[in-house]
């Protein structure tokens, strides 16, 4: 096994560009990544718990899974290999191999605090193209956000359940990717294995509106901005969702159907050791939010 230095680096990327496997790297750096915007498509307005009485000062909680089928433009660079992305929500999934993600928002009064915690491991093996080579992947990675929402403005409008919320929210978020690369050439010939290691922090802040219609029905709409620097390290969103929660049946769940755009830019080191990801990310998201 190559011991990790640039010319390994060098060494690696020309036969993975040799066997024409780059598609392969991008895709699953791609995979990884997308898998971490998961994520975030639940924040804030997924989860979120909206008290139905202005001066209510009980402890509430709410844990909420959900799903976001996304699709996906732009591009990716890792090291010297740069690939534009077109993907679709069948081609991002293949890669999945397991994971988990809890998501907790706990409210009293005005103020609110939430935790989004994610794991989530992706591989891909392909030696059924390239004879005695056997091309490999696997990433593992953490994403970890945290904040606080105030209730800023309520307004409940006279002989009606309809009432009007506006909530700014702020925190950080962090990530963590470890990837490695493995070409083998068989049997027992050559291996070479390469590590790549992300991590970032970055501080978001935003607004969240809230209609209720009535007791049942209500619309969430939500935008934020994050980053530290408006040419390497950016992000901003809009997430728009339908709420419905049953009268008569499971009064502490609501069902959340709606849809999200991200945008995502974060570059970072040169050459060999640079990465970079400029990237468009829209689709429909499902979920459901259990309130306690």
């Amino acid at each position: 096994m190559l011991p990790r230095s640039n010319r390994a680096t060098k060494t690696i990327f020309k036969i993975f560009k040799g066997l024409k496997m780059s598609r392969l790297l991008n895709k699953i750096t791609i995979t990884t990544l997308t898998a971490l915007t998961l994520s975030l498509s639940s924040y804030p307005a997924a989860a979120a718990i909206v008290s139905t009485e202005p001066q209510n000062n009980d402890w509430q909680f709410a844990i909420a899974p959900y799903a976001w089928a996304v699709n996906m433009n732009g591009s990716t660079e890792v090291g010297p290999v740069h690939t534009n992305v077109d993907e679709d929500f069948g081609d991002i999934v293949e890669y999945l191999n397991g994971g988990g993600m809890l998501w907790m928002d706990v409210r009293k009064g005005k103020w609110s605090v939430f935790f989004n915690g994610l794991y989530a491991s992706l591989k891909e093996n392909d030696n059924t193209k390239n004879g005695p080579f056997d091309v490999s992947a696997k990433s593992d990675f953490g994403l970890f956000s945290a904040g606080i929402t105030y209730e800023l403005f309520r307004h409940k409008f006279a002989n009606s359940a309809s009432q009007f919320i506006i909530e700014p929210y702020a925190g950080a978020r962090y990530t963590v990717i470890s990837s490695t690369y493995t070409l083998e050439i068989k049997p027992n010939v050559f291996k070479a294995t390469e590590e790549t290691k992300h991590q970032w922090t970055d501080p978001i802040v935003g607004l969240r509106f809230t209609y209720d219609f009535n007791d049942n029905w209500d619309v969430i709409v939500a935008g934020d901005v994050g980053g530290t620097d408006r040419s390497d390290d950016y992000s901003y969103n809009v997430t728009g969702l339908l709420g419905y929660s049953s009268s008569d049946f499971l009064e502490e769940i609501t069902w959340y159907a709606g849809y999200r755009t991200l945008k995502q830019k974060y570059i970072t080191g040169s050459e060999e050791n640079r990465f970079e990801w400029d990237m468009q990310i829209f689709g429909p998201i499902i979920g459901f939010s259990f309130e306690f």
